[in-house]
């Protein structure tokens, strides 16, 4: 689970940067540089995750208690899935 939210983390901070970066805000530009590197690193991110996603739905739905509430972790943050809080 501690992955899981290492992972949101710098999705969340990556896409902060960017659109603060975006609107010109001087502080930001400083970190674009930091900002590409992050890009890199969540691509590879994104990649395992379209991976791992089905691996979770598979241990879920054959009972797996840590990788249901992974996913559904997944789910509620729109990571390596669309958002669905419901699911």
């Amino acid at each position: 689970m501690k992955t899981m939210l290492v992972i949101a983390k710098v999705l969340s901070t990556v896409k902060q940067i960017t659109e603060k970066a975006a609107i010109g805000l001087p502080t930001m530009f400083a970190t674009a540089g930091i900002v590409n590197i992050l890009g890199k690193v969540v691509e590879h991110i994104g990649q395992a995750l379209d991976k791992a996603v089905p691996i979770l739905k598979q241990a879920a739905e054959l009972g797996n208690a840590e990788s249901q509430y992974n996913l559904s972790y997944c789910y509620q943050g729109g990571i390596g899935v669309e958002q669905n809080s419901k699911k």
